[in-house]
């Protein structure tokens, strides 16, 4: 069986945590979280789907969809360089390029020897490589934030607000397509919430909050399963 994507990465987040090391006795609670993970993804799925947008090798490279932190390095730099590398795009999209890098290292040839360095070692077609640009990247996210990674803006504040965690774990470690369905059924339910406050000022009784919806209570199944390992390994 694989492990979801997400799991996994919750999963690393615990054991860092927790300094746990797994054996076998762990493995009923990892099948959990394994589930629970599945259903946050598809909640309307009992089959449980991957995300779509897993990692792609490309070469000798593994790549995957930006956290918001790298997409935020991304957008500045592409305004403020002229002639930007040709391979600036596939290069932020390398696992082993972390955000923390990119807006620690200020000095664009630091950055533009690296991009060589990885662009020697690429060795594939341009038609694989756009094909798995056009697979990891849809569409570059509209992220409302600074540039400059001071201040965190509405987005971070609102998963922070809405979600727990912190801003580190959001820019830097959450799975993009995970915020993207929270962005989404945030959205859905503020809209539900005006809807029902709209329909409570035209009459008598009172505005209520939206109902529970699938992929809330799997995000919520998400979090009892999580805090629930964290308590067993403490």
């Amino acid at each position: 069986m694989t492990i979801h994507l997400m799991a996994r990465q919750k999963l690393d987040e615990l054991l860092s945590q927790t300094n746990h090391s797994l054996t076998l006795d762990d493995i009923p609670l990892v099948l959990k979280l394994n589930e629970a993970a599945l259903k946050v993804v598809d909640p309307y799925d009992d089959e449980g789907l991957q995300l779509q947008t897993l990692p792609v090798k490309v070469g000798q490279y593994l790549l995957a969809r930006p956290h918001i932190s790298k997409e935020r390095w991304y957008n500045h730099v592409i305004e403020e360089w002229d002639n930007p590398p040709d391979l600036l795009l596939p290069f932020i999209l390398w696992t082993e390029v972390t955000g923390e890098y990119l807006w620690s290292t200020p000095d664009r040839k630091d950055v533009e020897r690296r991009i060589r360095k990885f662009g020697n070692g690429l060795h594939t077609t341009r038609t694989e490589l756009e094909g798995a640009l056009k697979h990891l990247l849809p569409q570059l996210s509209d992220v409302p934030e600074s540039a400059s990674g001071e201040g965190y803006g509405p987005l971070i504040s609102t998963l922070i607000r809405e979600y727990g965690q912190t801003a580190e774990y959001w820019l830097n470690e959450a799975h993009p397509d995970l915020i993207s369905m929270l962005i989404t059924e945030h959205s859905r339910n503020i809209d539900q919430l005006n809807e029902e406050h709209a329909k409570a000022m035209r009459g008598s009784g009172k505005a209520v909050r939206p109902p529970r919806t699938p992929k809330s209570d799997a995000l919520e199944a998400f979090r009892n399963i999580s805090n629930e390992i964290i308590a067993s390994w403490q």
